[in-house]
């Protein structure tokens, strides 16, 4: 039955968990450490990867 899967805390009017907002990734909010600009988000997040350029946040990848 679904009601039997609410937390006791829920059913007794408790409050939700409060959310941890996520960082906004807005052209250099982002930056990992050995990483280049990415030419498409403009996020630090291009990492070689297996032989290939890709980018962490936006997928943008470039071979070759």
């Amino acid at each position: 039955m679904a009601l039997e899967t609410i937390p006791e805390s829920l059913k007794a009017g408790g409050a939700l968990p409060e959310e941890v907002p996520l960082p906004a990734l807005s052209g250099g909010g982002l930056v990992l450490p050995g990483a280049e600009k990415c030419p498409v988000c403009g996020e630090k997040a291009l990492v070689r990867e297996e032989g290939c350029w890709k980018c962490q946040v936006c997928g943008y990848s470039k071979c070759g």
